[in-house]
């Protein structure tokens, strides 16, 4: 007889939860010390980019459930000033590369975002910009 107490206390990992395991094993353990420059540059790093945006457009659209027209024009000025950053100085490290282009993604955000949501007319009491928006529902 098989009772529910007779089951032991720790759950038993899955066959998927295993190959996860391992490719999280590989990934971390095996990749960074024998991927050659290429890899870093050509694969990983845009695939770890496409799979952070992909991440974030899923947070919004499924759990917030909101379309996004913006995120891949946000995107790609922060990939463009990253490229540039690295471009233009030479040495800088990728992680100071990635910070400088979302400060630099920025003001290009509010440019476009402030003015569709009406943000600026209730900031700066400007007369010309009407309050209502598409964005605020008046």
């Amino acid at each position: 007889m098989n009772s529910p107490s007779d089951k032991s206390a720790s759950p038993r990992l899955s066959s998927t939860g295993f190959q996860a395991l391992v490719a999280l094993a590989i990934a971390f353990g095996v990749v960074p010390f024998v991927a050659t420059g290429y890899w870093f540059d050509a694969i990983l790093t845009p695939f770890l980019a496409l799979s952070l945006a992909a991440v974030g457009l899923n947070l919004l659209t499924g759990y917030a459930g909101q379309l996004s027209l913006g995120t891949a024009a946000f995107m790609a000025v922060g990939a463009f000033a990253a490229y540039n950053f690295n471009l233009r100085l030479p040495g800088l490290p990728l992680l100071a590369s990635i910070a400088l282009a979302g400060l630099a993604a920025r003001p290009s955000a509010w440019c476009l975002a402030c003015p569709a949501c009406g943000c600026v007319a209730s900031i700066w009491r400007c007369p010309r910009w009407p309050r209502s928006s598409l964005c605020s529902g008046r």
